[in-house]
C-alpha cells in the first residue's frame, strides 16, 4: 500500500548515501507507538493501519525500503529561509542555546549563512522541550545541612585534550551547605583523595567534613 506522508521541517541532502529519519520526530509529527524487541535489536513505529519495522546494523536502525516507480514521488522546494527558519539553523549550530543568546551571537559573528540578525524571529525547538519536560532522577532534598564542609559533593571529570602540566582530569567539589565549588586539576584519580585530604587537613581545619557523597564511580 502506498499513501502520502508529508514531514514538515526536513532537510535534504542531495550527496547522502542513506536518509536519517528521527524516531522521536515521527512519534511526535506522525503518531507513530514505538516498540522494540528484547534484545534491542528491531524497532517497530506502529500505528492501526502502518508497521516500520527498523533492524539494528552498525548501531544504526535502518529501515529497508522497495523503489516503486512511477507511484512514489518526492519533491524538494528550494526557497529563501525565513527569520523563524534562520532561528532554527543558528539555535542547531551553537549546540541549541538560549534564543536571546543566538541573537546576541549572530550581530557578532559570521555563521556562515547570509541573514537579517534583526529580523530573527523565536520558535519552539522540539529538542529542548523535550529535555527540559524530563522529570528528576531523583526527589529533591527536603532539608539541607547548613554548616559549611559538613558534607560534600565530588566528581572527577575528563580533560580533551590534556592540558599543558599533563593533566587530563580535575577534580570538582561542592559544598552542600554553602554551594561553593572547587576545581582542582590532576594527572590522574590516584591523586585525587590525597589532593583532597590534603587542602582539608592544610587549609580548612576548622571546619569537619562528616559525609562525602560521590557518583559511586569507585574513584575514592
Amino acid at each position: 500500500m502506498v499513501e502520502d506522508r508529508l514531514l514538515d521541517d526536513v532537510g535534504y541532502t542531495p550527496n547522502a548515501k542513506v536518509n536519517f529519519i528521527s524516531l522521536g520526530y515521527l512519534q511526535m509529527t506522525g503518531r507513530y507507538q514505538l516498540t522494540g524487541s528484547p534484545d534491542q535489536h528491531t524497532a517497530k513505529l506502529s500505528k492501526p493501519d502502518t508497521v516500520l519495522k527498523f533492524d539494528m546494523h552498525e548501531n544504526i536502525y535502518r529501515l529497508r525500503t522497495e523503489h516503486v516507480p512511477g507511484d512514489m514521488v518526492m519533491a524538494a522546494l528550494k526557497h529563501d529561509m525565513g527569520s523563524k527558519k534562520q532561528m532554527e539553523l543558528l539555535h542547531q549550530r551553537f549546540g541549541h542555546a538560549f534564543i536571546h543568546t543566538v541573537k546576541r551571537l549572530a550581530h557578532k559573528f559570521h555563521v556562515g549563512v547570509t541573514l537579517n540578525a534583526k529580523g530573527l524571529t523565536s520558535y519552539e525547538c522540539v529538542a529542548c522541550a523535550e529535555a527540559k519536560a524530563k522529570r528528576m532522577t531523583h526527589v529533591r532534598i527536603q532539608k539541607r545541612d547548613s554548616k559549611p564542609l559538613q558534607v560534600l559533593m565530588l566528581a572527577i571529570c575528563s580533560i580533551r585534550p590534556a592540558t599543558t602540566g599533563g593533566c587530563s582530569m580535575f577534580l570538582f567539589v561542592v559544598d552542600e551547605a554553602t554551594r561553593f565549588k572547587w576545581a582542582f586539576l590532576i594527572p590522574n584519580k590516584g591523586e585525587a583523595t590525597f589532593l583532597l585530604m590534603n587542602r582539608l587537613r592544610t587549609q580548612l581545619r576548622e571546619y569537619k567534613v562528616e559525609r562525602l557523597w560521590g557518583d559511586q564511580g569507585g574513584d575514592f
